[in-house]
Formats: structure tokens, sequence, C-alpha cells
């Protein structure tokens, strides 16, 4: 293997959704700075890495589009259901029938339209193909008639595509059933099926062995993590300055807040909201050249028109909502001060801890709680049935930990991987071998994304 094929293949092992400087390519392969750096700039060249910033330069692995990309939370929160989605596109020879159930307002058409896009990015229909919405809530009293249009518009020899059946919850149990068994036998037609429903269906019409349904459970917009939260926000401001034709100013504090909203529970409630509030902030100055949110101020966020917020500048409206990269930079000084002081383990842990409550109260409280019972019970296989380490029966020791993972996921999504990460891995492994080593089998039964985040180690 050629030097440069193994540069590649480091980075894509080590580092695969990451964005990393050349020190880092070079400190993996083992070489000079200057070759690695000739080495990155033909890989660019090449289409194999995306190359942002300028002091430094940034390098990510560059993997090929989906029209998921488009959806907030594709590498997030939607990164399984987006997976199951895809299993359900690409089995032969006419793939899965898919049911997605999710409270209104979570994005179930969104996700819907996003799986015809990718059939058709694939090359298994072609752009003519069609989307077709047929409504239950139409038919409830009229099953027959239901039945009748779904069976016309499958047997249409001429149409390729994809029928979205959607609130079939207002279906009797039996009804779902006949139409889910219909889905699985249309063989010899080129039309899809996507369910979808507002609450959980019989689990006994979606595992029957005739039946074979992909189901995606959406979460509600306040159960999103943070920065998925902030996007939709973006989301939403960018769409307002796009229809104004001015910039909106809004403080990171003001983005958070919105963010946060308990009693918004739907993605189109929250966008309704945005645009009342931009909408008030324009009567009041309709002559100036800029939309101000509150108080302007010199850390305000500027939101500009036709910009692609969602491509190219949800990162920086993330790390600049949640001042991420300062509070970073400023853990990993202290904490990297601490280890070389020779300060107990007592000590680092005030730091983090420090932190965490900052974060707290910007997380989520059932996710956060989820993920503490998905630690605990790791953590109970892979380190004290192994090891026989007995951890705290904590219920709030937990929710730290869990709070933790979501800090370095955080981090890990939002910023790229700073060299004084990798100098504080090296003294923790140096100060806490055995720690680190438990640690690191930890996070090996953990999901793929827990194990390359650097972060974790924070």
């Amino acid at each position: 293997m050629k030097a440069i094929e193994k540069l590649y293949a480091a980075i894509a092992q080590q580092f695969p959704d990451e964005r990393i400087t050349t020190k880092q390519a070079a400190d993996a392969v083992g070489l000079t700075r200057g070759v690695t750096s000739s080495y990155l700039s033909k890989l660019e060249k090449q289409g194999k890495l995306l190359k942002t910033g300028s002091r430094p330069v940034y390098w990510q692995i560059k993997r090929e589009k989906s029209a998921f990309d488009e959806l907030i939370g594709f590498h997030g929160s939607l990164k399984n259901d987006i997976n199951h989605a895809i299993e359900a596109i690409v089995y032969p020879d006419h793939g899965l029938p898919i049911l997605i159930i999710g409270a209104h307002g979570t994005g179930k058409l969104s996700l819907a339209r996003s799986v015809y896009r990718e059939a058709i990015h694939r090359g298994i229909f072609t752009k003519e193909s069609v989307f077709e919405t047929i409504d239950c809530g139409k038919y409830k009293n009229k099953f027959n008639t239901l039945q009748r249009q779904i069976q016309e518009t499958a047997g249409q020899v001429q149409k390729t595509g994809f029928l979205y059946i959607k609130n079939l919850q207002v279906l009797h149990s039996e009804k779902q059933h006949e139409l889910f068994m219909f889905a699985n036998q249309q063989e010899k037609t080129n039309i899809r099926f996507i369910f979808s429903a507002t609450t959980e269906l019989s689990d006994n019409n979606c595992t029957d062995f005739n039946c074979a349904v992909v189901q995606i459970k959406l979460s509600s917009l306040n159960e999103r993590p943070l920065n998925e939260r902030i996007a939709f926000v973006g989301l939403f401001l960018q769409r307002q300055a796009d229809k104004i034709g001015k910039n909106i100013l809004i403080s990171p504090h003001s983005l958070i807040k919105f963010a946060k909203i308990t009693n918004v529970v739907s993605i189109s409630d929250l966008n309704n909201r945005i645009q009342l509030m931009c909408a008030a902030a324009y009567a009041k100055t309709p002559n100036v050249n800029q939309l101000i949110i509150n108080k302007d101020n010199e850390n305000s966020i500027c939101i500009t028109p036709n910009q692609h917020l969602l491509e190219t500048k949800i990162t920086s409206l993330v790390t600049s909502a949640l001042q991420l990269g300062p509070t970073v930079n400023n853990l990993l000084e202290d904490l990297l001060e601490s280890l070389l002081a020779g300060e107990t383990i007592t000590e680092q842990n005030f730091l983090v801890l420090k932190v965490l409550n900052q974060v707290d109260t910007t997380v989520s409280e059932s996710l956060l709680k989820e993920l503490a019972q998905t630690v605990r019970q790791v953590s109970k296989e892979a380190i004290t049935h192994q090891y026989g380490i007995v951890f705290q029966n904590d219920d709030n020791f937990w929710r730290y930990v869990a709070l933790a993972f979501t800090f370095a996921n955080l981090c890990s999504d939002n910023l790229p991987v700073a060299d004084s990460t990798h100098k504080f891995q090296a003294q923790i492994k140096k100060r806490y071998p055995r720690s680190h080593y438990l640690f690191k089998q930890l996070l090996i039964k953990m999901t793929p994304k827990n194990i390359q985040s650097a972060y974790a180690w924070c």
C-alpha cells in the first residue's frame, strides 16, 4: 500500500466523522507535516477529502451525498432511523414497507419524502416517479373506499414511486393489518408503501411473519438533542431572512432560549413561533436593513438572506450559541495543568463538573435519563462483570455520566478535534493507566460514535 493510501486509510479509520489538522494526520501515520500536507492536497483533488478553514486548515473524509443529508439530525438522533430506511429502500426486489410513528409535527412527512428522493438518488426510481399521499383520516368509516383507492393507485402499471398513507392510527387494528398485508404482496407493481401514525400500533400488526414492515419511531422536538433544536431555530430564522430580504441578528442567549422552549413539542409550532417573533420585530422597524431579535450585542449571530445555513453554517451556529470552543479549550487547559501539577483526581472531577453544570440546563431530561440507563447497563456488563469493579448505585452519579457523554458528542459533532485533546489523553493514560484501559473497554461496548469521539476522554 502506498503512503498516500495508508494516510487515507488511517484518517478513515481513526477520524471517520471528524475534522482534523495536518499535524494530527501526520501523527496518525508517522509522516512529516510537509509530506502529509502534500498528500492531503492530492486526496482533496481526488475528491476523497474536504478542506475547510485557513489557520489552521482542517481535513475531513468526504462521503457520498445522500437525500437524508437535508434532514436535521441525519448524523445524530435520526442516524439509526435513516439506516433502517435505507434497508427498506435497497432490499430486493421491491424493498420493504415502512411505518413511521411520531406525534404531530415530528417530521414524518419530511422523512418520507427523503426516502422517496433517496430511492431516486440510488437509481431505483427515476425523477418522473411519483410521491402520492392518502390520508386515512378522510376514510375513517369508509375503509372499502380507502382500500379501493389504494389498490387503484398501486395497480396503475405506468406509475412508479411511493404511496404515503398517513394517520393509520384512525383505522381499526384489523384494517391496519390488511393494509400491511396488501403492501407486502405488491411484488408485481412499481409502487412502494410508507405508512405513518401518530400513536403506537398493535405489535401484532407489524411483527406478523407474513407482514414485514420496517418501523421507525420519531422523537418529539423536546426530546431531540439541543444542537438539533438549535439547528431548527437556525433553519426557520434563515427562511424568514430569505423571505424579508434582511439580515437577522440574534444573541446566543435568545437562540438557546428558543431552542429550550418546553411547551413547543412540534417542529411546525416552533416554525410558527419564530415567524411571529420576526413579524413583531419587523413591524417595529420596517425600514431598517436588519432585523434585531431582542437587544443587539457584540456576540450576536448574523443570519443573512440566501445563505446555505443548513449545509455550511449550522455548525458555527451551534458553537456560537453554546460558546463551545472557548468552553472546551479552557477545560482542556485546566485539566492538563491539573494533571501536570500532580493534583488529585478530585480536583479534575471538580473542573469537569463545573462545565457540566453549565451545560445541564440545555439538555433534554428524557434523553439524559435514557442515556444514563444505557451507560449504566453497559458499564455493568463491560466493567463490573468482567473486572469486578462495582459502581455507585446513585441515580445522580449516572445522570452526570450521561451528561458527560452528551457533552462529548455535542463537541464531537460541532468542533474539530483539538491537538490538546490528544495531549490530554496521553496524560490520562500516563497518570491513570488502569482507569484509561477500563474506560477504553467501556467505549468499545458503546456505539461507534462514542468510541471515535476524542472528547469522550475529557
